[in-house]
């Protein structure tokens, strides 16, 4: 049996146990010949084949992700998508109330101004229907104190805003346009009664009936000259005032106006006279009632 000291060493120094056979020496002339070209190809090849292999592998490790991604991030993403969608909805429903919120208001707004405008305009309508009503009142007073003031001898109506009083020519003129004490004493009542209303304005309108106006008799003939005498020229026509009745009731119209501020000292601005003939009857029989004066007091115009 061999001793361990007595192992021989191999060529690098390194003991082995059992002894290994040691191979014989090469031949130096097969040492220096390269090796066979087929295998340098051939560890060339399998190099290349491990590299793409490896590098395969590192892309398919870093692809991963997208090629075959996580079942979590795939939720997260259909659940992000729902979510935008949910909120474009509750966009779209919010614009959409906004716009509608938009329009109420806008009707809200014009209903406002109408409202506004209509109780301005029951308002102003309440004003004008009791300041109308207490014109009428003040006018109907008026009236029955005029009424009063005339005793029967004239006719006192409301005619619209003012009054209007008819008297019978009858009782104001003697003949023509020349008026009686007793028709100056009838104008004087009136004109007292239109000094305390000075608001009003009056107009004096003549009416006559459809009587042709009597033809002036002319004079008597003078007597024959005598034998040798010159013939005297025939006598002249009397004259004529009124041609027709268009004449007489303004005539008498003026007559009245012109007494009123003569007599009564009434301002002329608010006084002034029309005639209208016969063409303004009241009746169809009774003539008398169509001969008249009538004096109209309205409010004045305003500036």
């Amino acid at each position: 049996m061999t001793r361990p000291e007595q192992r021989d060493a191999t060529e690098s120094g390194v003991l082995v146990y059992p002894r290994l056979p040691i191979p014989k020496a090469r031949d130096s002339h097969n040492e220096s010949r390269p090796p066979p070209r087929r295998s340098r190809v051939n560890k060339i090849l399998v190099g290349v084949i491990g590299g793409a292999v490896l590098g395969g592998i590192a892309i398919g490790m870093m692809l991963r992700p997208i090629v075959a991604p996580d079942s979590r991030i795939g939720a997260a993403q259909q659940q992000a998508e729902e979510a935008g969608s949910a909120a474009a909805t509750q966009k779209k429903r919010a614009d959409g109330l906004e716009k509608e919120l938009e329009s109420v208001t806008a009707k809200k707004k014009e209903v406002e101004k109408r409202l506004e405008v209509a109780s301005k305009a029951e308002t102003k309508l309440a004003d004008t229907a009791a300041e109308a009503d207490k014109k009428a009142k003040d006018l109907e007073a008026a009236q029955k104190k005029l009424a009063g003031a005339m005793k029967g001898l004239a006719a006192v109506a409301v005619d619209g805003e003012g009054l209007r009083v008819s008297i019978n020519t009858g009782l104001l003129f003697v003949r023509d346009d020349l008026l009686s004490d007793r028709g100056k004493q009838i104008v004087e009542r009136v004109g007292s009664a239109l000094k305390e209303m000075s608001d009003k304005v009056a107009s004096v309108e003549g009416h006559t009936d459809d009587t042709p106006l009597p033809v002036p008799k002319p004079p008597a003939a003078a007597p024959p000259p005598k034998k040798g005498a010159k013939p005297a020229p025939p006598p002249a026509p009397p004259p004529v005032r009124f041609a027709t009745s268009w004449e007489l009731s303004a005539g008498r119209a003026v007559a009245v106006v012109r007494h009123l501020q003569e007599a009564s000292k009434l301002d002329p601005v608010r006084l002034s006279a029309a005639g209208y003939g016969q063409y303004r009857p009241i009746s169809r029989r009774d003539k008398a009632a169509n001969r008249r004066i009538e004096i109209v007091l309205a409010p004045r115009p305003k500036k």
